[in-house]
């Protein structure tokens, strides 16, 4: 195993020349560690492509507020592109670079580090690779439960002296404890906590405490500038100095902020220096969601979509299969896409989609693709399969909105 113990490590690889079609396909299972009385194991699976010759971090060190190591178990990288490339795998120790691997991988050819048996040497890809067999693993475990994903969310606080609040006036925050994946802004919007691209569910927890408190103030948990006690949120009136404000799992999309917003008739309460704000990510886009459908000819067929709002953009990873029920015939495919809404009318980019398959001789003419239906303003993923063919399709697909 390789082990990163300083936030500064990480492990890293790139190309020795550019690539001529396609950049390569990287997988890794890698180890998060917790420090305690209970020490805390998360594993995942971190997934990617190339980027020619310059650096791609495979693992980064551990966010020392929160882990003690990161540790790098396996390692695939797979070369889809149409001639050989060399691959330099590299550990980064504070920024010197020892070269860990340094291997020509040929066409369709597979680089492995397996923990206890180091790097392997090259092998050719027979059927699924390395990328398809690890995420279609990681799809499973979240649907049982067994998988897991990194903290995302962040704590503020205030930091000077009783500082008198207005009523109606959301209380602004003046630095952070720690955030993981960009919530907080304290030097553009320091009253809002932001929710980021990926999260679908949070949980907010506040403890303003109040000096010089009226008997009438109560905070109030505002999303998007407005209360949401109707909607799962929260607010606490006192007369005392300590509130606590909680609210239940909110459902949200990205962009969406939250605030907290004290109101009183009279007096001149202060927010006091050890007041906090905090949220935390309950749910994310990683579980994916999958569809099925049968077809029985040769018509294009959707077998998953979704509603693109106006001025979004939307990236879609999809994967699956589609089998003749007779024959046993199987068409294995991972599809890349995006697809945007600009002023009410929804586009795919002039770049096609990138699809690779994996496939019997009897289904060349099976295949997959990523549309939009303008009229509707939904993407599409549209399977096609064969005149008189039975065929099963079974898709899972993640979605990233903006």
């Amino acid at each position: 195993m390789i082990n990163l113990t300083l936030s500064t490590d990480k492990v890293e690889f790139d190309l020795a020349g550019t690539v001529t079609t396609n950049e390569l396909d990287w997988v890794a299972i890698v180890e998060y560690h917790k420090a305690g009385d209970k020490p805390i194991v998360e594993n995942h699976i971190l997934s990617g492509v190339s980027n020619g010759t310059t650096e791609v971090t495979i693992l980064a060190g551990p966010d020392e507020q929160i882990y003690v190591r990161t540790v790098l178990t396996e390692l695939y990288i797979f070369n889809k592109d149409t001639v050989a490339t060399d691959v330099i795998v590299k550990l980064d120790r504070n920024g010197t670079d020892y070269i860990l691997n340094n291997t020509t991988l040929a066409v369709d050819e597979e680089l492995q580090y397996i923990d206890g048996s180091g790097f392997i040497n090259p092998t050719a890809v027979i059927g699924d690779s390395a990328m398809e067999v690890l995420l279609k693993a990681y799809v499973d475990s979240i649907s049982s439960g067994t998988g897991a994903t990194p903290f995302s969310g962040a704590l503020i606080e205030r930091t000077s002296g009783d500082t008198a609040i207005s009523t109606g006036v959301d209380i602004p925050w003046e630095a952070e404890i720690y955030d993981h994946g960009g919530w907080a802004d304290i030097g553009g919007n320091p009253t809002r906590l932001t929710v980021p691209v990926g999260v679908t569910k949070v949980l907010i927890t506040a403890v303003p405490v109040v000096g010089n408190p009226p008997s009438d103030i109560e905070f109030q948990l505002h999303k998007n500038g407005t209360i949401i006690i109707d909607q799962g949120g929260a607010y606490s009136r006192t007369g005392g100095q300590v509130v606590v404000i909680h609210s239940a799992v909110l459902e949200v999309v990205a962009g969406d902020y939250f605030e907290i917003n004290p109101v009183f008739s009279s007096g001149t309460p202060d927010i006091r220096i050890t007041s906090w704000f905090a949220i935390q990510a309950i749910e994310t886009i990683e579980s994916g969601r999958t569809a099925t459908v049968e077809t029985t000819d040769a018509t294009p067929t959707v077998i998953a979509s979704g509603a693109m709002a106006a001025d979004s953009a939307h990236t879609i990873r999809a994967y699956g299969q589609g089998r003749h029920d007779a024959t046993g015939d199987t068409y294995h495919f991972d599809l890349f896409g995006g697809a945007r809404n600009e002023g009410g009318t929804s586009t795919v980019p002039a770049t096609s989609e990138d699809v690779r398959s994996v496939e019997d001789s009897g289904v060349s003419s099976w295949g997959i693709i990523l549309d939009v239906d303008n009229p509707t303003d939904v993407w599409e993923l549209i399977v096609t399969g064969e005149s008189g063919h039975t065929i099963d399709w079974a898709v899972t697909y993640f979605e990233i909105i903006q």
